[in-house]
């Protein structure tokens, strides 16, 4: 994955070399990236990206899930608030994964992929 990461971002940075010295900065660079990839490979490597976006959020929601099956210590009360805590920090990170499987999805569709 730290790989695909590293590919993924050498190409955006070579997509933004790219870009002409009058463009200005103003966005991130994720979002200048997204908007000038023209060609298959920016936009295969742009859905490379997502896709590893998107394994680090189920990672997480993994971990929190977890935690919050195992959270032990303390009196009840608090317990429950974080086991809620942990529930919802598995949700935010469930429902972003799929966010960036979508715009993996559509990277790859610009790419003539899958």
């Amino acid at each position: 994955m730290k790989r695909t990461r590293i590919l993924s971002l050498t190409a955006a940075a070579l997509l933004v070399g790219a870009l002409s010295a009058t463009t200005t900065l103003a966005g991130s660079l994720e979002d200048m990236v997204v908007k000038f990839a023209k060609a298959p490979e920016q936009h295969q490597a742009l859905a490379a990206y997502y896709r590893d976006e998107a394994a680090a959020a189920r990672t997480e929601a993994t971990r929190h899930k977890e935690m919050a099956a195992e959270y032990n210590i303390g009196n009840l009360r608090r317990k429950m608030e974080m086991a809620e805590h942990c529930a919802k920090l598995t949700a935010q990170y469930e429902s972003l994964a799929k966010e960036y499987d979508a715009l993996a999805a559509e990277h790859e569709r610009e790419a003539g992929g899958k």
